[in-house]
């Protein structure tokens, strides 16, 4: 049993935090996962996010089955992302830091990426690769059979995409890509899989196309019309990450006599690292305490189903934005004292925000973090809301 998660049994599925967290109420107690759903919505793998991967280890994973029962728990090292198929098989992309040195002999990291496969009816086995290997995407099919996930490979360059057959442990076939490309996602669709894949340098951000392979590994198609889609898609992000940037500005400006240090990492919908560096020169012991951190990560969902009408729908709704920030300080005494002080701050400067067409839109929600194994002698709080930015009517202002 882990202590600060759930257990095998009973539970209750309360509601989205948004499209990527939900809430679940077990034993009196209530717990914040990320998740996904199988596409026949029988099974959710859930899944405890890593607030700092250079220290946190052993986040759990879960899977539930019809909404209200935990079939079965795991600890894993630091989980990236999860995906479960309709009939419970679960895959996990899992990283591992080991601390290291680099050539002029300064401390640092090396990341192993590996995946765990979970099959609904035997015992779970992994899929390991070296420190030259990175993985990004990945997909179960439907009937947990196959497994898709692409492989880049550093020194000499190597990027290729791999079909897995769950059942036999067997690697079906390899589909080699241009270094040019960046493979942001794979999808099962059928009998085929979906690929969106962006040209660097500037792959997480700029516009995004798509092709087709069939299950023996031969590309079929060019997805011409889910090309158009995310460019739009791409579009609707490079607005919210405009935006952004003014949310930031302007709680920099509210915030900037609570603590000597106060970093910042802007995340967008898809493509982002967890690592912040930000954090990790907080954690590092490279910044004067209290500090604070905070993180701003754009809802562009709702946004999607009409994406040219990106402007128009800012306009009168305004975008949505996840706020966080992390106060992290020696002991208990100054850590509560400065988030306090940041949440005093906010109330008390609300109207003056709202003026500059930044709302709080819900309450303001203050968590303390837990101490994990090996995180350093720093006390930590999470504080959380949602920001919704422009205000109404505020964006034509500024035009």
């Amino acid at each position: 049993m882990k202590e600060n998660g759930l257990v095998r049994g009973k539970c209750c599925i309360k509601e989205n935090d948004d499209e990527s967290f939900i809430k679940i109420e077990q034993n009196g107690r209530e717990f914040h996962y990320r998740f996904k759903r199988s596409q026949n919505g029988k099974f959710m793998v859930v899944w405890q996010m890593s607030l700092n991967p250079l220290h946190d280890k052993n986040k759990q994973v879960c899977l539930i089955e019809s909404g209200n029962s935990v079939l079965w728990c795991e600890e894993f090292e630091i989980v990236n992302t999860c995906e479960v198929s309709n009939n419970g098989t679960v895959v996990a992309l899992v990283h591992y830091w080991f601390p290291a040195h680099d050539i002029d002999n300064r401390p640092g990291f090396i990341k192993t990426d590996s995946i765990i496969i979970v099959p609904k009816d035997r015992d779970k086995f992994q899929l390991k690769f070296s420190e030259r290997d990175e993985i990004v995407a990945l997909a179960i099919s439907q009937d947990g059979v196959f497994l898709i996930y692409n492989l880049q490979r550093y020194r000499p360059d190597d990027y290729q995409l791999i079909l897995y057959n769950i059942h036999i442990n067997r690697e079906e076939w390899r589909y080699k890509y241009p270094r040019k490309q960046v493979v942001h996602e794979v999808v099962f669709k059928d009998d085929h899989i979906l690929v969106y894949a962006g040209p660097r340098p500037s792959a997480y951000v700029d516009r995004r196309y798509s092709f087709t392979l069939d299950l023996t590994g031969k590309v079929v198609q060019n997805d011409f019309a889910e090309n158009q889609k995310q460019e739009e898609k791409d579009s609707l992000a490079a607005v919210a990450d405009g935006l952004a940037d003014q949310v930031i500005k302007i709680l920099l400006e509210t915030l900037a006599e609570i603590a000597p240090t106060i970093q910042v990492t802007k995340r967008r919908e898809y493509g982002t690292r967890i690592i912040s560096p930000g954090m990790s020169s907080i954690m590092s012991g490279r910044c004067p305490l209290p500090a604070l951190h905070i993180m701003i990560t754009p809802y562009l969902h709702q946004f999607f189903a009409e994406p040219n009408r990106t402007r128009a729908k800012i306009e009168e709704q305004g975008c949505h934005f996840f706020f966080n920030i992390q106060v992290v300080a020696r002991n208990a005494e100054e850590r509560d004292k400065t988030s306090n002080m940041c949440i005093q701050k906010l109330i008390q400067q609300k109207d003056n925000l709202e003026k500059k067409g930044l709302i709080i839109a819900t309450r303001l929600r203050s968590d303390i973090i837990g101490r994990y194994p090996g995180s350093g002698p720093y006390l930590r709080t999470a504080i959380s809301s949602v920001l919704i930015f422009p205000k109404r009517g505020s964006l034509e202002r500024r035009s």
